[in-house]
């Protein structure tokens, strides 16, 4: 599904739910949910994944998991670089809301370390309006992501 799609699909899944209305900012791109190889479960496209801070992880307290709201089955999770930002803005509640969709499609990095199958997928963050400032959280995904493809 091309960009315009997935961006259309956004707007009308937050219409759907009354959250265009709701006084939250937007933030769309595409990244991957790491961890394939290990939890084996590809959602439907259609099905509304949710972040969240992974407490029990002793590996790497700041990770971020990634689960399946239809159903509670755990996705993966969120990649490093990345899941960093997410981590901070959840625990200073810049984020009002996560939805991500998988598009479907896997991206694989090769023969490095965490080179395995990645699932791709769309991030919508709703962020607080409260202390959020737009160049700032741009900067910080431009960073991380490598892309200005970030859609508001």
């Amino acid at each position: 599904m091309e960009n315009n799609l997935w961006l259309d699909r956004m707007k009308d899944f937050r219409r759907s739910k009354g959250w265009d209305v709701d006084g939250k900012f937007p933030i769309m791109f595409f990244s991957t949910i790491n961890g394939y190889h290990h939890f084996r479960y590809r959602p439907e496209s259609s099905h509304r994944l949710v972040c969240m801070r992974e407490t029990n992880n002793t590996y790497d307290p700041r990770a971020i998991i990634v689960y399946d709201s239809t159903n509670g089955h755990l996705v993966g999770r969120v990649p490093q670089g990345l899941q960093s930002l997410i981590y901070d803005w959840i625990l200073n509640n810049n984020i009002a809301r996560s939805s991500l969709f998988c598009t479907g499609e896997f991206q694989h990095d090769g023969q490095v370390q965490g080179g395995g199958p990645k699932l791709k997928c769309v991030y919508l963050l709703e962020f607080n309006t409260e202390n959020f400032h737009l160049p700032q959280v741009a900067q910080q995904l431009h960073e991380v992501l490598q892309t200005n493809d970030l859609y508001m």
